[in-house]
Order: C-alpha cells, then structure tokens, then sequence
C-alpha cells in the first residue's frame, strides 16, 4: 500500500507540473497572439517566439515524464493480474476446504478487493495517458503551424517594407497588407 502511495504521490507532482507548464505556454500564446496585431519591432517577435519555443519544450518534456510513469505502469499491471489472480485462488481454496479461519478470508477479500480497485485505477490512468499523447501531439502539430505562420508574415511584412520603398502602387501594397492581416488572423485562430 505505501508503494502504491507513494507511487500515486509522484504521478499527482508530476500531472501538476504538466499543468503550470501549460499555464505557461497559455500566456505566452496570448502575449505572442498580443504583439502580432501591433506593428512589433522584428527582434522583438523573435524573441518572444524563443520563449514560446521553450514553453512548448517545456510542456512536451513534462507530458513525455507523465507517459514515461505510465508505460513503466504496465508491468506492474501484470503484477497486479498476477497476484489478483493468486489471490483469488487462495480464496477459493479456503472457502473449498471450509477452513473455519474467517478473519484469514475477510484479510484475502480486502486484500482482493484492494487489488482490484489499484487495477481499475491503472486503466484510468492509462485512458488519461493516451489522452495526453493526443493533447501533445495536437500541439506539436500547432507549434509547427505557429511557426510558420510567423515567418510567412515576417517576410511578406519585409516584402511590403520594400515594395513601399521602391515607391510601388497603393494598389499593390494594399494586396500585401491584406495578405500580412489575413496571415495574423489564422495565426490567431490557430492557438
């Protein structure tokens, strides 16, 4: 029992852990999501695409520790089928035998039943990992879109700087400042 406490103890820290880093990467969402409507300085969107860059870094680490404990959990649910099942053999047995120690039966119930409930919460926990990968892999596949998102309106906003030096066309430079706007408002939409 103090394993499987302690155990339960470690998993909490490290789903907490999970969660502040996704707080984190949250605001940095929103800061970054911020800064893209202004007119930012180009250093400026740089630098905070490196700290997003860390927040999702961050958050990959903390869920891939999290799925870590939980593959390392699958041996120990063939443990726990394992001794299930022993113990439910012994149980059969006293109760065959009609062994009139009763207080040996009760402890094998709640010793099975303990089992069971520990057993049932590791398919819990496993939906929860699997439901985690899924979360992950959506963000990494987001972080990827971000970015390059990010860079497209970085050159077009380049390409609009120079065509306007050049002395182009209002009608030309509208096209590509409708384009730069069209380009900031998916990548808002995308976190």
């Amino acid at each position: 029992m103090k394993k499987f406490l302690k155990h339960l103890f470690i998993v909490s820290k490290k789903y907490k852990e999970s969660e502040l880093a996704k707080k984190g990467l949250e605001k940095q969402i929103k800061k970054v999501k911020f800064i893209s409507f202004k007119k930012p300085k180009r250093w400026l969107i740089e630098k905070e695409l490196k700290v997003l860059e860390g927040k999702v870094s961050d958050v990959l680490s903390k869920e891939a520790e999290i799925l870590r404990l939980g593959r390392e959990e699958s041996d120990k649910t063939i443990e726990l089928k394992s001794r299930i099942g022993e113990l439910e053999m012994e149980l059969r047995h006293a109760v065959r035998i009609g062994e009139e120690d009763k207080e040996k039966i009760s402890q094998l119930s709640l010793s099975l039943d303990e089992m069971k409930k520990a057993f049932g919460n590791r398919f819990e926990r496993e939906k929860r990992i699997k439901e985690l990968e899924k979360r992950v892999i959506t963000t990494a596949k987001k972080r990827k879109e971000f970015s390059v998102l990010g860079s497209q309106i970085k050159n077009l906003e380049e390409k609009y700087n120079a065509l306007k030096e050049k002395g182009i066309g209002k009608e030309k430079l509208a096209a590509v400042k409708e384009k730069i706007e069209s380009l900031k408002y998916r990548l808002a939409s995308v976190s």
